[in-house]
């Protein structure tokens, strides 16, 4: 009744999304490049966040401090998280969480935030409800 209404957020007010993401992928030449949906997709805010992934291996989450910032790679790519959190699954399985590794997210203010996914589904196996944890560094 009012007009348009913006849904999406200034640019500088949001660091990462969920949701679905679309490519397109080559299937081996020119002319053949088709759409790819994935889902369970983080996307990165280009807008001076970037992102390190760490695996458990190296330190693990509950021991990640600022002393482990130095030497990090990070990255400012939109798929800097991506599917990198799940395993993609196939025709005869779904996808899976990966517990080995966790993610440092750099924000456009500069503050540091270590993120772990808890959870690919929900409870009752329904996709689309993540579930994670993070806490400032």
């Amino acid at each position: 009744d009012k007009g348009e209404v913006s849904v999406e957020p200034e640019k500088d007010k949001w660091d990462i999304m969920y949701g679905t993401y679309t490519e397109l992928l080559n299937l081996g030449g020119p002319g053949l490049d088709i759409p790819y949906g994935f889902k369970d997709f983080v996307t990165v805010n280009r807008t001076g966040v970037s992102v390190a992934m760490v695996l458990e291996e190296t330190t693990a989450y509950t021991d990640f401090s600022s002393s482990d910032l130095a030497g990090l790679e990070f990255k400012t790519e939109v798929d800097a998280i991506g599917e990198n959190w799940r395993s993609g699954g196939g025709p005869n399985s779904g996808p899976s969480l990966l517990t080995d590794r966790f993610f440092v997210i750099q924000d456009g203010d500069g503050n540091y935030f270590k993120l772990r996914f808890t959870r690919l589904t929900s409870t009752e196996g329904e996709r689309g409800k993540p579930e994670f944890t993070f806490d400032r560094i």
